[in-house]
């Protein structure tokens, strides 16, 4: 799998994937540039978490999501279901 990152180093490091920037979408709810965009994958676990739900995604690596329990159920999607995920840009952060 191949997330975009731009960087000037040259030695190894490490890619953070911030949670909150991930957004989640139905398969059958993705519509435009995000039904074309991202990568599908399939709902592991969601568990609740304060305020939110954080969701584990399996892409082919697993990924993260945080979303407030209102965006979650309005996404109306449960463990099992696949869905599209969109990494922001901003999400990805080069760590040593």
């Amino acid at each position: 799998m191949i997330l975009p990152i731009q960087t000037s180093r040259s030695s190894p490091g490490r890619v953070f994937i911030k949670p909150d920037l991930i957004r989640l979408s139905p398969i059958d709810a993705a519509q435009g540039e995000m039904a074309e965009q991202g990568h599908v994958g399939e709902i592991l676990q969601m568990t609740v978490e304060g305020p939110n739900i954080m969701v584990l995604v399996d892409i082919g690596v697993l990924l993260r999501s945080i979303t407030s329990k209102d965006e979650a159920r309005r996404l109306g999607v449960m463990v099992g279901d696949k869905v599209r995920v969109l990494v922001d840009p901003e999400a990805l952060e080069l760590t040593e």
